[in-house]
């Protein structure tokens, strides 16, 4: 992303809604991760910034440790927030899309939506590792539900 010499607010990266996905947005001058999943949510924020006018790379690094996940946050690769989720999804996270730039509908964060990110987006790259642990019941039972 490009940060004007303004600090930049907004949603990155947000899928789901209030009651299940996750959001990742920068607020108040503060790097946020949140998810929400089966009633719960986990929140991981990060101190505030000083973000550079110019281009620079955000992280949320959230990595599997059982069903529950461990997420860190980055800016130019320095860690600066790190928390845990306490249980990730193994059926579906959300049956709306993701948003880029902004988070539409029902916001997943404490925000009014859209929540449009005020700077500039280069590329949202989204990884997933081979790990993940899928509940195959759950899923063909939400399937069948859906017709």
């Amino acid at each position: 992303m490009t940060v004007p010499s303004a600090a930049a607010d907004g949603v990155l990266l947000a899928q789901g809604d209030a009651q299940t996905g996750f959001t990742f947005y920068l607020a108040e001058g503060c790097l946020h991760h949140l998810y929400r999943h089966r009633g719960g949510a986990w929140s991981v924020s990060s101190e505030p910034l000083s973000i550079p006018p110019g281009r620079t790379t955000l992280t949320a690094d959230v990595r599997r440790t059982g069903r529950s996940a461990e997420v860190r946050l980055l800016l130019d690769q320095a860690v600066v927030g790190h928390g845990h989720i306490g249980v990730l999804a193994g059926d579906r996270v959300a049956y709306s899309g993701i948003d880029v730039g902004c988070d539409r509908g029902v916001p997943v964060g404490p925000y009014d939506a859209p929540n449009t990110f005020d700077a500039t987006l280069h590329r949202v790259r989204v990884e997933v590792d081979e790990d993940q642990e899928l509940d195959e019941v759950a899923i063909l039972r939400i399937d069948a539900a859906m017709g």
